[in-house]
């Protein structure tokens, strides 16, 4: 299982009080070149070819200098990966939306990618 990461605005990534509504997620990919809210992402199975896909109503695309998907689901936005940029632009997510970005276990993350 992967190691998520979470743009919330709550006190907790699993506190509900203060969800991020679907409208500012599409009006925040709206406003950003980088992000494009497909509603699908998909890779393919090394082993066998096939085209693995998982669809989201609030599934976007990020084309930095890596790809990453980042997924609103239940009010948080979630994403995996620990790359030094994808942390860089889920923080830049997280001041434009009034939130923070944490992981799984409780850390929060600075732009930097260090923990705080």
């Amino acid at each position: 299982m992967a190691y998520s990461l979470h743009i919330h605005r709550g006190a907790d990534w699993s506190d509900h009080e203060h969800d991020i509504t679907l409208a500012d997620w599409r009006a925040l990919c709206e406003a950003d070149p980088t992000l494009d809210l497909t509603g699908v992402a998909t890779a393919q199975n090394p082993r066998t070819g096939e085209e693995i896909a998982i669809r989201s109503e609030g599934m976007a695309r990020w084309d930095g200098p890596i790809t990453a998907w980042f997924n609103l689901d239940r009010g948080r936005i979630t994403f995996n990966g620990t790359d030094e940029a994808i942390i860089a632009k889920a923080c830049d997510i997280a001041e434009r939306l009034g939130a923070r970005v944490q992981g799984d276990e409780g850390e929060f993350y600075a732009a930097d990618g260090a923990t705080l």
